[in-house]
């Protein structure tokens, strides 16, 4: 079985190997990522937010740094 889920792994890998994580629910966060590439230092306010993790559209940034 151990070999099935190292298939498994590598495949998905391959796969989505450019993918990236999102956090929003649309995808909004990767959108304003695509924007914004080329600004390299900034800060954003998040207000009004319920879950600072789900739906988040700025919890992409936050990890990003």
């Amino acid at each position: 079985m151990k070999i099935l889920k190292k298939i498994k792994q590598k495949l998905w890998r391959l796969t989505f190997k450019n993918a990236r994580l999102s956090y929003s629910q649309s995808g909004e966060d990767m959108i304003l990522d695509t924007i914004f590439c080329n600004i390299k230092k900034g800060f954003y306010v998040d207000v009004g937010v319920n879950d600072p993790f789900i739906a988040s559209n700025t919890h992409y940034f936050y990890k990003k740094g």
